[in-house]
């Protein structure tokens, strides 16, 4: 990590390196990400005189907390029960949706084709 030792109150700055460590990505894919999907990685900062860009420490850290879980507080007199333990009403069972349809099996088409004939000859044979 390449820290500023000029002044105590200037964050580190991270290169790509760094960075790739700190997030656990290698750099080429940084650099990648960079042009193509820039809002997958922290706020860089491009100095004029450098073509290298650098990341502030606590940019990373800030950028890292946006995607932060918040803690799941339980009351204190209350114990997490076990699904085991829980009743069958308790016990939410989520039912897949149902996806769009799209074309019909071949033995679905084979059904379809056979009730359509065989209403053809049943509206036929009332004529």
């Amino acid at each position: 990590m390449h820290q500023n030792n000029t002044h105590e109150s200037f964050p580190p700055l991270l290169n790509i390196d760094d960075l790739a460590r700190l997030i656990h990505r290698k750099s080429s894919t940084i650099a990648v990400d960079r042009i193509r999907r820039p809002e997958s990685l922290p706020p860089d900062c491009t100095p004029p005189t450098q073509k290298a860009p650098v990341w502030m420490l606590t940019a990373v850290l800030q950028w890292y907390s946006n995607y932060q879980k918040p803690a799941i507080e339980l009351p204190l007199d209350e114990e997490p029960v076990p699904d085991e333990e829980k009743s069958q009403d308790e016990q939410t069972v989520v039912e897949p949706e149902k996806r769009g349809r799209g074309r019909p099996t071949k033995a679905e088409e084979i059904e379809n084709r056979r009730k359509k004939a065989l209403e053809k000859t049943n509206s036929q044979s009332i004529n």
